[in-house]
């Protein structure tokens, strides 16, 4: 007679721990590396709360009761702007707030207007690209916003089809998608913002042309294109001229999803598909051995780099699991230091 097999049964998890908010969660670092932020309740809605890296104490720079904070980030090393609506009415309010808590400001205080980020320009650490449909409720502008003084610049007018903007690396706005005749997509061009937009390519339903940013010298621009092929890939795009001109990388199986960049050293850095799940194709080396560093210690989850300073030697890296939400982590790249912040889902 067989001897009978004892059955383990897994231990019984609460319904709700599945749905439960994260109680500390989008987490940025500063441009200058001093503070990394969060945004955790306060009387039950979500607020903004900073911390000195190297304290143990964190300080609330918001007060909201009414709603949630929906967005926010750091602009420059001095103050941190959000994204807030009023009573749910959906229509976001872009707020500011310095990092030391003074200095409230909400520098979009229009009745019945949404707003929301186009461009937070990083190497413009005064200004920001907002999006408003203040000209017409059913279509958002882009307007350039300064920071110190409030002011806007309507920068073009959208007439209804833009579905959006592309900003080259001086946060002029040089180009932009549109839909047109309900299905296809077309990329248009201008050499100024005095100029006028002009068409440049048209695609149908079944291509992709999409413009990521712009080359580094401003002529062109880096996207992801599947024209004349069957997989999208990583490719240079003449968008003067409206044609492809060099293909940076491509994979048989799969589409490239995205492609990254150093802000601060003017290089490509990675490409990314997903197959099995993410992965990455390497453009730069020093972005390799990042990344290979990392997963030394956390190979066992999937790794993102969510914020990272102007110097490029802190960031805040993200992992998850198809078993777990994951963490935050602080790594110091100077020190060659990786410290856990915080657990998304502890429970």
């Amino acid at each position: 007679q067989q001897p009978q097999a004892t059955v383990m049964k897994a231990k019984q998890l609460p319904l709700e721990d599945f749905f439960r908010n994260p109680e500390k969660t989008s987490y940025q670092i500063s441009p200058g590396g001093t503070y990394y932020s969060f945004t955790a309740p306060y009387q039950d809605r979500m607020n903004i709360f900073i911390q000195k890296i190297g304290s143990d104490s964190a300080t609330r720079l918001t007060s909201e009761t009414d709603r949630d904070i929906m967005g926010y980030f750091w602009p420059n090393d001095q103050q941190i702007l959000y994204l807030k609506d009023q009573g749910g009415d959906e229509n976001f309010r872009l707020y500011g707030v310095n990092a030391d808590g003074s200095n409230p400001i909400c520098y979009t205080p229009f009745d019945g207007v949404r707003t929301e980020i186009l461009d937070d320009l990083p190497e413009f650490p005064e200004f920001v690209i907002i999006g408003m449909n203040k000209r017409n409720p059913q279509v958002f502008d882009p307007y350039r916003l300064n920071l110190k003084t409030g002011d806007m610049e309507l920068l073009a007018e959208n007439p209804g089809n833009i579905q959006s903007w592309i900003f080259d690396h001086d946060g002029k706005l040089r180009a932009a998608t549109a839909i047109v005749d309900g299905i296809n997509s077309q990329v248009l061009y201008r050499e100024t913002e005095n100029d006028e937009f002009v068409p440049v390519l048209t695609t149908n339903f079944k291509e992709t042309m999409s413009p990521a940013f712009f080359t580094f010298d401003n002529k062109n621009v880096y996207a992801i294109s599947n024209l004349n092929r069957d997989k999208a890939a990583a490719v240079v795009f003449d968008i003067k001229n409206g044609k492809e001109i060099e293909v940076l990388y491509e994979n048989k199986e799969n589409d490239i999803d995205n492609i990254f960049y150093s802000r601060k050293r003017k290089v490509l850095t990675t490409a990314n598909y997903y197959a099995d799940k993410r992965n990455r194709h390497f453009f730069d080396e020093d972005t390799r051995q990042l990344i290979d560093r990392l997963k030394k210690e956390l190979g066992q989850y999937e790794i993102g780099i969510t914020a990272i300073t102007d110097e490029e030697d802190r960031m805040i890296v993200r992992t998850y699991s198809d078993k777990s939400l994951g963490s935050y982590y602080l790594y110091d790249r100077t020190a060659d230091k990786l410290s856990k912040i915080a657990d998304v889902s502890p429970w």
